[in-house]
């Protein structure tokens, strides 16, 4: 996996990517937004995680909250 898509709306204050318990903030990775009726579209480019098996989360801030949105073995 090169790519994750996450979809939001603009309430989203931020994202945390946490892969095998390395915790990153959007802005310390490639990304780009698309948006679209109030919907931003992240694509987030994962092409600096080795090969082999990685479990990741994703964690969105809202409203002061931390939600975990993801969570999966890549």
């Amino acid at each position: 996996v090169k790519l994750c898509v996450l979809e939001s709306n603009m309430t989203m204050i931020g994202f945390e990517i946490v892969i095998d318990d390395r915790s990153r903030n959007l802005d310390e990775v490639d990304y780009s937004i698309s948006e679209r009726d109030g919907v931003n579209k992240y694509f987030i480019n994962l092409s600096f995680i080795d090969n082999g098996i990685h479990f990741i989360k994703v964690n969105a801030f809202e409203h002061g909250k931390k939600r975990r949105i993801l969570s999966s073995l890549i």
